[in-house]
């Protein structure tokens, strides 16, 4: 059985990895969150939920000794404020995981810094700047075995298990459901296979949604929006 531990638990991305963790028969899954009471109660009751700050070296080393791999869905939540936290978690956890002989780990990034990756929003930087931080330190430690998952606009959609990934380039759809984002990570901590091809690299995600679906996420609502102002412009220039 593996004994996974898992940071940022309480986003979108680490609740999904909980969900689906808390149900696997050969994972055993600890939560090191902030807030406990933001995990449901149904997935709580079969977790490891360790409260603490992953800004307190001791606390995560601590919490990472005895454990086989970490998942890290460290992230802002929904703001796009600057912030340093990604990149100084994830330093307090690579020295945690060399402190108690961890050397796997999978954390989430992003895909606007793939090689190929998307031009970045002006208003994200902030944020898109903090998860190079955090892979550069990653790419420094060559001694850990890490994997870089990097999804365009991750979407609350439902377990599709149609999704494709890239290595070191950007997937060809724009979204990916969060389920989909969790069942990769965990195959990734669970199949040696998939970690030895992904080791030291970027992967890119992304689902095929169902139509419905996707045109709930920004990307269909700017397609819907740029399509819109396509067919007035075309209108106003013929009539």
């Amino acid at each position: 059985m593996k004994n996974l531990i898992v940071f940022g638990g309480t986003g979108r991305s680490g609740l999904a990895v909980l969900k689906q963790a808390a149900d696997e028969l050969d994972i055993q899954v600890t939560a090191f969150v902030r807030t406990p009471t933001k995990i449901p109660g149904h997935v709580r009751s079969k977790i490891l939920v360790v409260k603490g700050d992953v800004l307190k070296k001791e606390e995560v080393s601590d919490a990472i000794k005895g454990k086989d791999a970490v998942i890290s869905c460290l992230g802002n939540g929904f703001s796009l404020m600057p912030t340093t936290v990604i990149s100084r978690g994830i330093g307090n956890i690579i020295e945690g995981m060399r402190e108690n002989n961890v050397k796997q780990i999978v954390v989430v990034g992003v895909a606007f810094l793939l090689p190929n990756g998307y031009y970045t929003p002006f208003f994200m930087k902030g944020i898109v700047n903090d998860h190079a931080r955090m892979i550069n330190m990653l790419k420094k430690a060559k001694d850990l075995d890490w994997v870089i998952a990097a999804p365009p606009e991750i979407s609350d959609q439902l377990f599709t298990n149609e999704y494709t990934t890239t290595l070191n380039k950007n997937a060809p759809e724009y979204v990916v459901s969060t389920q989909d984002l969790a069942h990769w990570l965990l195959r990734c901590i669970k199949d040696d296979k998939l970690m030895n091809e992904s080791c030291h690299q970027m992967v890119g995600i992304s689902s095929k949604l169902p139509l419905k679906n996707w045109l709930s996420t920004t990307s269909g609502v700017s397609t819907l929006v740029l399509v819109a102002l396509l067919v007035l412009s075309i209108y106003y220039y013929t009539v």
